[in-house]
Parts: structure tokens; C-alpha cells; sequence
């Protein structure tokens, strides 16, 4: 090392002063990526302004109570993580982190939320209904969890109607948003009494929200429009994406001029279809484009559309996400690939969802492939997607549920319950030992099941780690009877 590269190290040689770093609102606070729909992923630039917005106005709306103990579990790569860890300490209140292990087995869950006495929790509701399928007394075993936030899916009314059953105590907010928008732009506190559908609410602080045409003229109430959202939750728009910024980051004719010198006329297209109620709520009615949400993260359709079509059996594809289909439980749904497949060739489904795993993540991957002559087509040429059939599992149409190609019968007790135990939480009357859980249908949330059931019927701990480290019944069965033979020592 010369004299130098000695002085660039020398501590006693820097000042002891802070660095002089302006920081205004308007300065970009995190960059966190988010899902795009040729299958390039795109970095939104979040202000300062917008964060320190969203944790300004959840004290000013739900103050935090001098012995409220926090936690932190969503994952830092979602938006929600930044207002979940900055929240609680801008106001001195302690937050557990979470691990993701245990975030993803409900019942490990709540033993932990529980045992820290924590006091507020934000989930998608899927998780929320796993957690109450599996904890009738949860109101016993949660005294102190008094606000719960539902965020990242569309909330059902049966859902809220069970929350405020069992949970009579606590609130639970509807929360609407995106990257896009520092997290949330809208709240509604559930009632439990909604009919048709749970509103997304009103806008939080410092937001304004539009409903548009497509020529960017308001619509009237109870008339359905794209969602823009301004104020000051907009985002620097995405890291060099300057077309897309364009697109999706747009100038509009504002009549508040005030909040347009104040945060700048940006407005954010949502892509988002919504009208207003007539007791001024808001009420969003789902996409304008292919893109949905699975468990809380936000999938494009044509982005396995795209992958789909890249392989060389493939001609055509569309994908829809369903929630029709037989003996699927509420709140269920089933990724579904519509096929038209290259002359002499035959589907197999499991080698398809192979070859799509090296480029999709496993949530991705279709569980169910349907083979058409053609896809049917509007007058337009576009694809006729209300006019794709209903998947029959076992027709003469080709349709391949994510099974392998040759099944196996299961072999001995413990291959036999575990097939009982997945044909019951996945509503498949066979499922042979080779077939994998995931590709089935199965997610983490339905493995929290398996592993309860296994628990509850058969005393048996299974670690839930374990089902995605051997999603097939071949390779759980060892590590069951492994844990089998260890109680028995």
C-alpha cells in the first residue's frame, strides 16, 4: 500500500462533521422493482415526500399507543416493507422482524405475534383467510392484534364478514396501491355488513384521485373510468425507462392548482378500472390490462404469454387467472394456459412446466394447459377471452393438470397418508408420488394446511421448509418417517 492509498484510510485525517447533503421530499428514497409485461422488471424511484406522506398520515388516522409493539414481515423487495419498518420507529415504537419462515406458516405465525404481544399487522388476504381457517379462537389467541391491514389483493366480502366474526375487537382497513404511489393511496375501514363488494375507500392524505375516459375526461359517478392518482405519493416515475415513464407518468389539466405547485401535475396511470359510489367511496372493478395478482404479487399474464410462446411446441398461447373452476375452495385460483400447439407435436404438461421453470418463478408456471384447434377471436382479431372454455380435467381436449407423466401410486403408510392428506387440500381425487405440489396448484399457504392436518390427525411436526425442499410425495415420505423414528426414540 503506498503513502496514498494509506491516506484514503487514515480516519484521523477525515473531519468529523457531517456531510453536507441537502435532502428535500423531492429526492429519491429507495429504488424497489416491480413486475413488467414483456418480462423486464422495472425499478420505481420512491420520494421521500411519498414515504414520509404514507407514515404521517396512519399516525394522524390510527396514532400509535404508547405500549404497542410492532413487526416487520413483509418482504424489503415490496413497497409495503418501507412505511412497515419506518412507521413504528419515526414514533419510538418497537418492531419485531419476522422471518420469512415463519411468515409464510400461519400457525408459527400467530404463536409468534402472540408470544411479542404485537399490536398491528398488514397482510394479503389469502394469508388472512389461511389464518383464520386455522384459528377459530384467534380473538383468545390475538387479545392485543387490534389493527389489521389488508393490502395487495382484492379483499372478498365473505372474508371481511368472518374477520368481523371472529375478530369482533379489532379493525380491519382495505388498503389500495402500488410502488408506483408509495404503497397506499386509499383506506376503508371495514363494516362487516357489505353485500356486493368491500370498497378501497377514500384517498389518504395529500392524494388526489381522478377517474377518466380514455380521452382523460372525468366520468360521473357510478360510471366506471381508469384510476390516476396524484399528490404526493407519485413516484420519479421508473429508472431509465423514459417511453414507459411517458405511458404510465403523465401531465394532466388539474383544476387544484394549489396541490399542483405543491407535488407537480404528474399524474400516475393505474391501469386500474374503478367508479365512485354514491356514498363517495371507491370501488375497484379490476384491471384494464392482463395483469393480476397472485397471493399479493403482481403477475403479467403476457408475460408468460411471452414464455409460453418462446417454446418450440407452442404457436399460440393465452393465460387467465381462475377462480371457476370444479371444487376449487373459495378464494382458490388456478393459473390456466390455452394452447394451439406446432403440427406433429403432443402436450406433455409436466416436461412444459420444466422448460417454463427456467424461465418463470414457480408462481408463475400454469398449473392447468388446455390444447384448442385455435384460439377464438373477436371481430377485431384480438383473442376472444370470455369465449375460452372451461377446463374438464380428463376430456378428450388434452388438458394437462401439472401431474406427471406417468403416475405412481403411492406405496406403504406414509405415502398413503400424505396422498390423502394433499388429495384433500388440493380437491384432486389421485395424486401419484412423483406428482409435485406446487406445480398441482399448491402454494404456501396450502402447505400450512397439510402441515396442520398432519399435525392435528397424525401428531406429526412437520417443519413447513420441508414440503418446499421436497415438494413430491417420493421425497416428503423419507423425511416424515425420519421424524416419525425420532418421536419414537
Amino acid at each position: 500500500m503506498d503513502a496514498d492509498e494509506t491516506k484514503l484510510v487514515d480516519r484521523d485525517a477525515e473531519s468529523n462533521e457531517n456531510p453536507s447533503i441537502p435532502i428535500t421530499g423531492e429526492e429519491v428514497a429507495y429504488l424497489i422493482y416491480t413486475s413488467g409485461s414483456t418480462g423486464r422488471p422495472k425499478g420505481v424511484r420512491g420520494l421521500h415526500r411519498g414515504i414520509v406522506n404514507r407514515c404521517m398520515w396512519m399516525q394522524e388516522s390510527f396514532p400509535f399507543a404508547h405500549n404497542e409493539i410492532c413487526c416487520q414481515k413483509t418482504a424489503l423487495s415490496f413497497v409495503d416493507s418501507v412505511w412497515e419498518i419506518f412507521g413504528p420507529l419515526l414514533h419510538g415504537v418497537p418492531s419485531l422482524i419476522i422471518p420469512n419462515e415463519v411468515v409464510r406458516d400461519p400457525v408459527r405465525l400467530v404463536r409468534q405475534l402472540a408470544e411479542k404481544e404485537i399490536t398491528r399487522l398488514i397482510l394479503v388476504p389469502s394469508l388472512l383467510r389461511a389464518i383464520l381457517d386455522l384459528h377459530p379462537d384467534l380473538a383468545q389467541k390475538l387479545p392485543k392484534l387490534t389493527l389489521w391491514s389488508s393490502s395487495g389483493e382484492t379483499l372478498p366480502v365473505d372474508l371481511a364478514r368472518r374477520f368481523g366474526r371472529q375478530m369482533p375487537h379489532a379493525t380491519l382497513l382495505n388498503l389500495y396501491g402500488s410502488s408506483e404511489v408509495s404503497a397506499d393511496v386509499t383506506a376503508y375501514i371495514v363494516r362487516g355488513d357489505e353485500e356486493q363488494s368491500i370498497p378501497i375507500g377514500r384517498p389518504i392524505s395529500n392524494t388526489q384521485l381522478y377517474l377518466f375516459d380514455r380521452h382523460q375526461n372525468p366520468v360521473p359517478v357510478g360510471f366506471p373510468g381508469e384510476l390516476y392518482v396524484g399528490g404526493a405519493g407519485v413516484a420519479k416515475g421508473y429508472w431509465k425507462r423514459p417511453e414507459l415513464n411517458s405511458e404510465k407518468f403523465v401531465d394532466a389539466a388539474l383544476d387544484d392548482q394549489h396541490q399542483s405547485d405543491r407535488f407537480g401535475s404528474k399524474l400516475f396511470r393505474t391501469g386500474d378500472l374503478a367508479r365512485y359510489r354514491s356514498d363517495g367511496t371507491l370501488e375497484y372493478l379490476g384491471r384494464m390490462d392482463n395483469q393480476v395478482k397472485i397471493r399479493g404479487v403482481r403477475v403479467e399474464l403476457g408475460e408468460i404469454e411471452n414464455a409460453l410462446d418462446a417454446l418450440p411446441i407452442v404457436c399460440e398461447s393465452v393465460v387467465l387467472l381462475r377462480d371457476d373452476l370444479p371444487n376449487l375452495a373459495a378464494g382458490e385460483e388456478r393459473l390456466v394456459a390455452y394452447l394451439t400447439v406446432a403440427e406433429g407435436h403432443e402436450l406433455h404438461p409436466a416436461q412444459l412446466q420444466d422448460q417454463l421453470a427456467e424461465r418463470l418463478p414457480e408462481q408463475m408456471i400454469p398449473h392447468i394447459f388446455v390444447v384448442l384447434d385455435s384460439l377464438p377471436l373477436l371481430p377485431n382479431g384480438k383473442v376472444d377471452r370470455q369465449a375460452l372454455p372451461l377446463p374438464q380435467l380428463g376430456s378428450d381436449n388434452e388438458v394437462g393438470d401439472g401431474q406427471a407423466e406417468r403416475y405412481v401410486a403411492p406405496d406403504g403408510p406414509v405415502e398413503e397418508m400424505l396422498a390423502e392428506i394433499w388429495c384433500e387440500v388440493l380437491n384432486l381425487e389421485n395424486i401419484g408420488v412423483n406428482d409435485n405440489f406446487f406445480r398441482l396448484g399448491g402454494h404456501s399457504l396450502l402447505a400450512t394446511q397439510v402441515a396442520s392436518q398432519l399435525l392435528q390427525e397424525y401428531e406429526i411436526e412437520l417443519p413447513l421448509q420441508l414440503l418446499f425442499d421436497a415438494p413430491s410425495i417420493a421425497a416428503l415420505a423419507p423425511q416424515v418417517e425420519e421424524i416419525l423414528m425420532k418421536e419414537m426414540a
